[in-house]
């Protein structure tokens, strides 16, 4: 494999997001030349391509990890095939599809489940270094400047799972969702946001087992929502509304990402290495931020995009992950990208 073992990384990682051999840079190249190229923009690690076993090879013998990236609780069709992973607002509404996205209820067993079979089959099936866990949270469309802010979960298995896991009775007289979802988040407000951010914690922590299980070398990794526990990112959204406590995910994740997108997110560079400092102060892991290339919504020029890879990459940054190499290519960011990551750089070896 990569002659090293799994586990052993290089950091700072400087890594890829998106690879596919069939993209137009590499069209008629072999594996081989795919990583020989991928190594000479300084490329030490790269999200997807796993399910090709000829190029994960190449990749291995240029000492390139093969990360590959599970989405948890998020997707319309969960909706159409199981309508109960439907979230229920605290308006007693089943959740609307905000543009893309379409969150899922978090504590459907069976969910919770197949998730997890998927990530067993995975370790099996495929050499990756690692898995990031992603859409592990409650339900919120936050890549935007101003997100729609929906309480969730409300259905019945949320009620009846949190009544039994805490001990809590839902008073007889609160016979509406409405009127329940009030009492929650007014009354016993800090209970439901510790149970809720548990609920979050136990799927990456059952996540965990079963990576580990299958290999231990495999490492464990999270794109995690870039807000603080703050009042200046929205009112400590993180917690009330997304349901990441990054204090107890330490315990359970090798490696955080947080997604700081700082276009979409209206944010100056600047941003992106205050939530990286933060993160690795709050949790004492490494913090690789994943940076985007993408000009949305708004563009990013060369100039621009050369910063945004500083900032990525400055302390306390173990790295910077680029969304994604599709836009890189189309927007000639390639160049760019190489004079950042200076492929003749040396690098160093860490055993998580």
């Amino acid at each position: 494999m990569s002659g090293r073992g799994f586990g052993e990384m290089l950091l700072p990682m400087k890594a890829i997001y998106g690879l596919k051999s069939d993209l137009s840079q590499f069209l008629g190249l072999t594996p081989e030349q795919v990583a020989d190229q991928l190594k000479s923009w300084g490329i030490t690690a790269v999200f997807g391509g796993y399910e090709n076993q000829e190029l994960v090879a190449a990749l291995h013998k240029q000492r390139i990890s093969v990360y590959a990236e599970i989405a948890i609780f998020a997707g319309e069709k969960y909706w159409k095939s199981h309508p109960e992973s439907r979230p229920i607002t605290d308006k007693g509404i089943p959740l609307e599809k905000d543009q893309w996205y379409a969150g899922v209820c978090p504590n459907q067993d069976w969910l919770r489940e197949e998730k997890l079979n998927q990530i067993r089959t995975l370790c099996r099936n495929y050499q990756v270094d690692g898995i990031w866990l992603d859409f592990i949270r409650y339900p919120c469309h936050w890549e935007v400047k101003q997100p729609r802010f929906d309480r969730t979960c409300f259905c019945r298995v949320c009620l009846n799972k949190f009544q039994k896991e805490t001990g809590i009775r839902i008073p007889n007289h609160l016979t509406s969702v409405v009127d329940t979802a009030k009492w929650l988040v007014t009354v016993k407000k800090d209970e439901w946001n510790k149970w809720r951010c548990q609920q979050i914690t136990s799927f990456v922590q059952q996540a965990r087992k079963v990576i580990k299980q299958e290999n231990p070398q495999i490492v464990v990794g999270m794109f995690g929502v870039p807000w603080r526990e703050q009042e200046v990112d929205f009112n400590y959204a993180i917690i009330e509304y997304i349901a990441q406590d990054y204090r107890a995910l330490a315990k359970e994740i090798d490696i955080f990402s947080p997604m700081v997108y700082h276009k979409m997110c209206g944010h100056e560079i600047g941003w992106i290495t205050d939530i990286t400092k933060y993160l690795a102060d709050l949790t004492n892991r490494p913090v690789v931020p994943i940076v985007q290339a993408c000009s949305i919504p708004e563009t990013i020029d060369n100039m621009e995009f050369s910063k945004v890879l500083t900032a990525g990459l400055a302390e306390p940054s173990s790295g910077v992950i680029i969304f994604t190499l599709d836009y890189l290519n189309k927007e000639n960011k390639i160049e760019t990208m190489k004079s950042i990551l200076n492929p003749k750089s040396e690098v160093r070896s860490h055993k998580l």
